[in-house]
């Protein structure tokens, strides 16, 4: 599921009769920190208010130890807590979920949230898929200027714009099958982690276009 980056904690929270009770047992102040990193995961997660590391792996107390930094012993008496208090709920595979999420939560943000996340996910993987069926179109310029042509056609006076802008560092302006150029050559010196197909394609494209890889500051 998509990860958010906001969640929703009332400024009420430590008026509530269960948070009370917590700090009111031994080590307080750690079940709390941990019950706020649920509700952080929670967020993370954004799926109704489960916890899980995926969809097919729930967390257990020792990976949720690690991912918290806190011993075992102590992430397992939390768990003991809110499972009592009636904050949370582990179901017969073991994901966790918290309880009253959905009441908390701004859900049709949410849901719009992971709405967005889908499509931009089906838009890569669409955009890879006419990679491999090598369906590239290549835009370059701005405004009335804008020119649109196949890598196909390799007409000399295109190329010699592009490496006009290329030489000015322009890479914005030059977008290869709806990627622009100051994308791509992160993706090309590998600080972007990208698939092998692509990265072939990609070269390919612009050996066509007759842009070295060294114009880019691309080690070949």
């Amino acid at each position: 599921m998509p990860e958010i980056k906001w969640i929703k904690i009332t400024t009420n929270m430590f008026g509530d009769e269960k948070i009370k009770l917590i700090e009111k047992m031994p080590d307080p102040d750690s079940l709390l920190i941990i019950w706020v990193k649920l509700i952080c995961q929670a967020g993370k997660v954004n799926d109704g208010g489960a916890i899980y590391l995926s969809e097919k792996i729930p967390y257990n107390e020792e990976t949720l130890a690690t991912v918290f930094d806190r011993p075992v012993n102590v992430i397992r008496l939390a768990l003991e807590v809110f499972k009592n208090l009636g904050m949370i709920e582990i179901d017969e595979d073991g994901v966790i979920y918290l309880v009253n999420w959905e009441k908390n939560q701004n859900i049709d943000a949410l849901e719009k949230i992971r709405e967005d996340n889908r499509r931009r996910v089906a838009k890569f993987r669409e955009h890879h898929k006419q990679l491999a069926l090598g369906n590239v179109t290549v835009m370059f310029g701005n405004g009335a200027e804008e020119n649109k042509n196949r890598i196909e056609e390799d007409k000399e006076e295109d190329k010699a714009l592009l490496k006009k802008l290329v030489d000015e560092k322009r890479f914005s302006e030059i977008t290869i099958g709806g990627q622009t150029l100051s994308y791509i050559i992160p993706l090309l010196k590998g600080e972007i982690s990208c698939p092998a197909g692509a990265l072939k394609f990609y070269k390919e494209a612009l050996a066509k276009l007759g842009i070295e890889l060294k114009d880019l500051g691309v080690d070949s």
